[in-house]
């Protein structure tokens, strides 16, 4: 039997049933849900991706009549999904408004509502910056019913609003159908005829395998869901990640100078000047004067964003310190990336002779951290703490008449330390990563091509490492036994389930394995109709990143929901390329649903994770290191309370630097579920500006419509793309008919327009019957083109082979094209077995 460790499955427990409902549910596929995300990224496609409204830029959609920001607001059915803010000190308190209603449903202090003390803003869906390293998240779902709004009462800095919107009249999944995932640990299970539970199976065994070769575990028979995976290479060391010495230290920066006055022993051969300093901000160059004279120029070059604390030293020379009982110390600013900053001093002394009668020279024991009474250089020589001073605190200040010209910035910052690194430990991690990184997981479905294929390192999301990950998808534990890896992902199939190990490494790989598996009778018929999607594990590989182009992750044609990412993601030390955005654009439209402010917001954190490693129940960053001149990253990302649906295609891309500038080594797995088939079909398309196409679809408008000529392009990766379309511009009321497929389940009306018009709001209404709010809030005058999707219910279109649509804007409206793109079922081929002597379709 497999030793799994006892500690796992308690944890198993406790998230099948806080997790569970959720988890059960990825599977399932549902084309009437549209995912959304507002943000504060920079709209002209820089890298200011905050707000700033005294540089006329604000990063919000617009002010309430109560003077409030306003990030995000959708008219129809949906759910607040998730939240994520960082640099929240101005943002006040966060409001959210429900279905119209005037007086705010949630209002707290934005601290508050991530501090996992106010329902429903509770732990494990709420983290604050400390657990999140430096990010605010919420995963809470707020469902909606007519619309919500969310306002912060002071400006934000940078944020993401995520929410869904849903096909009023969507079908629901059967009731039938949703022994799809693992029922919960106080249940007690059954046989499957019983009608009252789940039996589940699990199967156990050992594999040695051979270099280049490849190792099957035992195949399942389906239907059934393959619900737990665990591994354990015995080989295999799990550590937790190295972290530096954590400091929370106030201080100053300047572009101009400071002053202070330190004590000296008089009896010395010179004095060391030891600063702590904020090393993330690079090259900080001054020059240094004792008593009014210079004695030299004080350099720090370089950067690390990754452990900002430095101890830089500057060695005064006896022939301005020899005497003298204190020295009145000048830094004048000469250049910075920024500025210069200061957080501590300490003062050591050179002594004349290292052996004195002083007691605490004499038994101080010698140490290289700086405020220790004694250290010793890197000549192994002995220095003396005579004094130092304290940075941002007013007595130490005071009591060494500090003074200060050109402030730039005084606060406080919480940073590590670069850690130190066990030279024998870091072998074993290279050796043990070497074995993830060469042992490939491939699994299919059905006799289907292969739909998992990715190394253990990136797939257990311990690429850098490795180290622990406890998430609630995935879990990297040590054990007694070895490295433990756990998956927890829902993988449905209808007749047969093959899993193998590939081993691309230089030796043998011994690998132990569990696979649990239950029954799901109602499976084939749920996949022949595409109401289940299979579980698929995409890998890419780019180094070095392609410059100029979007790093791509996922880029798959059908129908199917993104529900995950884990990447490791290697750059230069000064971790630059975090400063990516990740753009995901679906169905086909040029513009982005969701488009993001920087990876390490993307995946939770915040200011480069600057609280170091972390793993979360849906996102973390559990692995750092830099080596070699190279900075490597290990994070990931689960879309479990915030799935991305796509009907037929998803394309997500992140940048690699502020504008794919930043050569780098990506590689990733994208999770998700899908069928091999489009749920949505183009049936018919009008130009509102082309006279002919007017005719053609009877269309009527009231009030002015100016034909226009507009050349820009569309905001994220096809920003560098100019080109020239013509649009109605107009302020009445418009009608015009489309032609539908009789047999749709719902229409996707997709429209593009200009959005360096402004906020664009209007009623639409099918056959004379409401249809809703059709709002465009966002307004972008560099990247003027967007596509916009209105949901378009069945109960209005199903069983229509014409519809007349109605626009009645309030204020202007632009149109350019307009497409009606049909929900249909998809027939992604049999989920059983073709009856012998009939042709299959499947291919």
């Amino acid at each position: 039997m497999i030793p799994v460790r006892a500690a796992n499955d308690a944890a198993g427990s406790v998230e099948a049933e806080i997790y569970g409902p959720l988890i059960s549910q990825l599977p399932r596929l549902q084309p009437g849900r549209l995912a959304g995300q507002f943000s504060s990224h920079d709209r002209s496609g820089g890298n200011r991706d905050w707000s700033e409204e005294q540089a006329g830029r604000p990063g919000y959609l617009y002010r309430d009549r109560y003077g409030h920001r306003v990030l995000a607001e959708v008219k129809g059915e949906g759910a607040l999904t998730r939240l994520w803010f960082t640099g929240i000190d101005r943002v006040g308190n966060i409001r959210i408004y429900i279905d119209n209603d005037s007086t705010p449903t949630y209002d707290l202090p934005v601290r508050e509502l991530f501090a996992g003390t106010h329902p429903p803003f509770l732990r494990p869906w709420v983290f604050d910056d400390t657990l999140s390293s430096g990010g605010f998240v919420s995963y809470v779902r707020i469902p909606f019913q007519r619309s919500f709004k969310l306002t912060t009462t002071g400006e934000p800095s940078y944020y993401h609003v995520g929410y869904e919107i849903v096909m009023p009249d969507s079908t629901a999944a059967p009731a039938a159908a949703d022994k799809l995932a693992p029922r919960a640990a106080t249940e007690t299970a059954t046989s499957p005829s019983a009608g009252s539970g789940v039996k589940a199976e699990t199967t156990t065994g050992e594999l040695v395998i051979p270099p280049g070769q490849a190792a099957s575990l035992p195949a399942l028979t389906g239907p059934a869901v393959l619900t737990r995976l665990v591994l354990i290479l015995p080989d295999v060391s799990i550590v937790p990640p190295d972290t530096g010495r954590r400091v929370h230290d106030d201080g100053r920066a300047f572009t101009g100078y400071s002053e202070f006055t330190v004590e000296i022993e008089p009896e010395n051969q010179g004095v060391r000047l030891i600063r702590r300093l904020d090393y993330g901000i690079g090259d900080q160059t001054a020059l240094v004067y004792v008593d009014g004279e210079q004695a030299g120029w004080w350099s720090t070059p370089g950067s690390d964003t990754a452990y900002n604390w430095r101890e830089a030293a500057f060695d005064i020379p006896a022939e301005y310190t020899r005497g003298k009982s204190s020295l009145r110390i000048r830094i004048q600013f000469v250049s910075s990336r920024i500025d210069w900053n200061e957080f501590y001093y300490w003062v050591y002394t050179r002594p004349v002779r290292e052996a004195s009668s002083n007691a605490v020279w004499a038994t101080a024991a010698p140490a290289t951290e700086a405020g220790q009474p004694v250290i010793q250089d890197e000549q192994g020589a002995t220095l003396i703490l005579t004094d130092s001073l304290d940075v941002g605190n007013a007595s130490s200040e005071a009591a060494h008449r500090y003074q200060i010209a050109g402030q730039k910035w005084q606060g406080d910052r919480d940073f590590q330390y670069p850690p130190v690194v066990d030279k024998e430990e870091e072998a074993r991690r290279t050796a043990s990563l070497e074995i993830l990184s060469r042992v490939w997981l491939e699994a299919s479905w059905d006799d289907q091509p292969v739909a998992v294929q990715a190394p253990l390192s990136l797939f257990f999301a311990t690429p850098v490492g490795p180290h622990p990950v406890d998430s609630a998808l995935i879990q990297a534990a040590a054990t007694g036994a070895g490295a433990q890896l756990t998956s927890r992902w829902p993988m449905p199939f209808a007749r047969r389930a093959e899993l193998r190990l590939k081993n691309e490494g230089s030796r043998p790989a011994r690998v132990l394995f569990a696979v649990t598996s239950e029954a799901a009778p109602g499976l084939p018929g749920e996949i022949a109709q595409a109401r289940v999607g299979y579980f698929h594990a995409t890998y890419r590989r780019e180094n070095p990143t392609a410059s100029g182009q979007d790093y791509t992750i996922l880029e798959v044609d059908g129908l199917g929901k993104l529900v995950g990412v884990s990447m490791r993601l290697a750059g230069p030390t000064s971790r630059w390329y975090l400063e990516g955005d990740e753009r995901i654009r679906v169905d086909g439209s040029s513009t982005p649903i969701i488009y993001g402010t920087g990876t390490e917001d993307h995946f939770g954190g915040g200011w480069y994770f600057n609280r170091g490693p972390f793993s979360l129940p849906f996102h973390g960053a559990p692995g750092h290191t830099v080596s070699g001149g190279q900075d490597v990253t290990g994070v990931y990302r689960w879309f479990v309370t915030d799935p991305v649906t796509f009907r037929n295609g998803i394309a997500y891309s992140i940048e690699h630097g502020g504008q794919n500038e930043t050569t780098c080594d990506y590689e990733s797995v994208a999770f998700w579920y899908g069928v091999a088939a489009s749920a949505l079909v183009l049936t018919d398309e009008f130009r509102p500006a082309d006279t002919t196409d007017q005719s053609i679809h009877g269309w009527q408008a009231t009030g002015t419509a100016e034909r226009k000529l507009l050349v820009s392009s569309y905001e994220g990766p096809l920003d560098r793309y100019n080109f020239q379309d013509a649009g109605l511009y107009q302020s009445g009321r418009s009608k015009f008919v489309l032609s539908l497929d009789p047999a749709n389940r719902g229409v996707v009306l997709r429209r593009r327009l200009d959005q360096g018009a402004g906020a664009q709001i209007a009623t639409v209404k099918i056959d004379g019957r409401p249809a809703g709010v059709w709002a465009n809030l966002e307004k972008n005058t560099d990247h003027r083109f967007a596509d916009s999707d209105f949901l378009l219910p069945a109960s209005l279109t199903q069983g229509r082979s014409r519809v007349e649509i109605e626009i009645e804007p309030v204020g202007i409206w632009t149109s350019f094209l307009y497409q009606a793109y049909c929900l249909v079922e998809p027939s992604p081929g049999p989920a059983h077995p073709p009856v012998p002597g009939e042709e299959s379709d499947e291919r």
